[in-house]
């Protein structure tokens, strides 16, 4: 697919900056102290990308380049223009390209593009692009990225700044209360969690909350565990640490009260002293399974006949 690009020098003020081709409208105001660096010591290598309108140019890639610009005072910027008759699968093809010159695109961008290449030609459009995206054989992830673009503004940063990852927006996406996931998410944003440990804090609390019959919102405004999270002097680590040992005293005591009543059970049959009768693990199913031991493989086959029989 060829793309035809003028080259011309245009007046910043001439150029529209609306987030109608943004990858990234969440973030279009921040300059890194990197970024920031690049562009002071070796200027704009990469010129933003423009389209024609009627009255004015559009932006269709180099916002923070643009934004870059501004704050240093110039008043106009050398550009790549793209005509306005130009197909949409060409547009597309050149954003996703452009950026993928400046680093790829975060889960988040990804959602943003599908979305856009969905708003112009619908899902035809957007399977041609699916490749590209590296998708291809990701079914799952395409679905969880079409939740994505209709989440909060702060949801969709913090997976775009890798604070939250797709697989735990998953994780999060199957708790059936939405406070519960506000929640929760409030709890890795307040704690600055890094993946490892917010799985293992949303499998405990939801496992504790499940058993318990309450929701998460519920378990976390009890005493106990408002009282860690507003300790004044613990640091975060030791918080976490406190909260991981209630939650586990709360799932270890449902297990141990089980087990107890189980063995009062077994007590009661009376068994042989050469049969034994176990629950499945955690208690994860009804099914008991009765062993029996024989003194030697003949004494089996003998048991094993009169059984038949």
């Amino acid at each position: 697919m060829n793309i035809f690009c003028s080259w011309d020098t245009i007046k910043l003020v001439d150029i529209s900056t609306d987030s109608r081709w943004n990858l990234h409208p969440w973030v279009r105001d921040e300059i890194s102290q990197e970024l920031g660096d690049s562009f002071s010591q070796a200027g704009v290598l990469h010129p933003p990308v423009l389209i024609q309108s009627d009255d004015a140019y559009q932006l269709l890639c180099g916002y923070r380049r643009l934004k870059y610009a501004q704050q240093a005072g110039l008043k106009q910027i050398s550009c790549a223009v793209v005509k306005k008759e130009t197909e949409p699968a060409a547009i597309m093809t050149l954003i996703l390209e452009d950026q993928k010159s400046t680093g790829g695109l975060s889960p988040a961008e990804k959602a943003r593009f599908l979305q856009l290449v969905e708003e112009l030609g619908g899902e035809e459009l957007k399977k041609n692009f699916i490749q590209s995206l590296g998708l291809c054989r990701k079914q799952a992830e395409v679905e969880l990225l079409a939740q994505l673009h209709t989440q909060s503004i702060d949801l969709i940063r913090d997976i775009h700044h890798s604070r939250l990852s797709l697989q735990m927006f998953a994780e999060l996406q199957q708790l059936p209360n939405p406070e519960d996931r506000q929640r929760i998410l409030q709890l890795f944003r307040e704690w600055d969690l890094g993946g490892g440990k917010q799985k293992r804090i949303i499998q405990q609390l939801r496992d504790c909350a499940g058993k318990e019959g309450k929701s998460i919102g519920e378990l976390l405004d009890s005493q106990e565990i408002q009282e860690i999270l507003h300790h004044a002097q613990l640091n975060v680590p030791q918080k976490i640490q406190h909260l991981n040992t209630i939650l586990q005293q709360h799932l270890l005591a449902d297990s141990s009260a089980r087990e107890r009543a189980f063995r009062e059970e077994v007590r009661e049959l009376r068994l042989p002293s050469r049969a034994e009768l176990n629950h499945s693990p955690a208690f994860e199913r009804d099914d008991v399974t009765l062993s029996l031991t024989f003194p030697d493989m003949e004494a089996c086959k003998v048991w094993l006949k009169r059984e038949k029989k």
